[in-house]
C-alpha cells in the first residue's frame, strides 16, 4: 500500500548500528608518525602486536587468576580484529603503546569488571604470584560513545622483580576499542600530556573512519 498525505515512512529515518569498516582494523591505526616525537614509534607485526598486547594488560594468557572474574579479557585476534604501534621514550625506556581492537562487547562491560576488580593476584606459568590493582580515574573529553582511564600496578612477589605501572586511556566508537597505554617499570609519574596528545589522535582516526 502507498502511504498517504505525503508523510515520511519511519523506515527512512532508522539507521543500522555503526560499524567500522569491514576487513583488518590496522588501517585505524594511528600513524607512527603521529606519535609525539619524543616516543619514536613503530607499528609492530602481528607477532610482536600480540605480545604487546599481553604486556600492557599484564596478566599472562597461562596465569591462574584469583578470584577468577577478574580474568582479563583474551587479546582479540591479529591483524584482523587488532592493532598495535608503540613509541619507545629512549631516556627512561617508557613506552605509549596505542591498539585499536574490535570486540564483541560494550565498554561498560570492562568498567563494571574493574569496579568489581580493583585488586586481585595471578601466578605465572614459572609460579611467580603477582598483586594486580587497579583503579578508575576520569578519562579526558573524547568524542566517542563511552571511555574510561585506568591506572594499573602489577607488582611480583620476590625481590628483583620490578612493578609495572601503566596509565591507560580507553574509547570505544560502536565495536572498535582504542586504547593508549604509558608503561614504565621505573616508578615514574605517566607522561599524561603526552598520552593525552597520543589518545586523541588516536581516537579521532578512528572516528573519522565511521563518515
Amino acid at each position: 500500500m502507498e502511504s498517504s498525505g505525503g508523510a515520511s515512512s519511519p523506515l527512512t529515518t532508522t539507521t543500522a548500528p555503526l560499524r567500522a569498516p569491514a576487513g583488518p582494523v590496522g588501517a585505524l591505526l594511528l600513524a607512527p608518525t603521529d606519535f609525539p616525537h619524543q616516543y619514536p614509534a613503530t607499528t609492530l607485526d602481528p607477532g610482536a602486536a600480540g605480545l604487546a598486547l599481553r604486556d600492557i594488560r599484564g596478566v599472562p594468557d597461562a596465569a591462574t587468576v584469583a578470584p577468577t572474574t577478574c580474568t582479563p579479557e583474551p587479546v582479540p585476534a591479529v591483524p584482523q580484529d587488532a592493532a598495535v604501534a608503540v613509541g619507545t621514550n629512549e631516556s627512561d625506556n617508557s613506552t605509549i603503546t596505542v591498539a585499536v581492537l574490535r570486540v564483541p562487547q560494550p565498554l561498560a562491560t570492562y568498567k563494571t569488571q574493574l569496579e568489581r576488580c580493583t585488586s586481585y593476584t595471578f601466578t605465572d606459568p614459572d609460579q611467580v604470584t603477582s598483586t594486580v590493582t587497579a583503579s578508575q580515574a576520569v578519562a579526558p573529553p573524547i568524542n566517542a560513545d563511552d571511555s574510561v582511564a585506568v591506572n594499573q600496578t602489577v607488582s611480583p612477589s620476590g625481590a628483583g622483580n620490578g612493578t609495572q605501572t601503566t596509565l591507560s586511556l580507553i574509547a570505544q566508537i560502536a565495536d572498535i576499542r582504542i586504547q593508549a597505554t604509558y608503561m614504565t617499570f621505573q616508578g615514574t609519574e605517566p607522561d599524561a600530556v603526552l598520552l593525552d596528545q597520543a589518545f586523541t589522535a588516536a581516537v579521532l582516526k578512528v572516528h573519522d573512519s565511521f563518515h
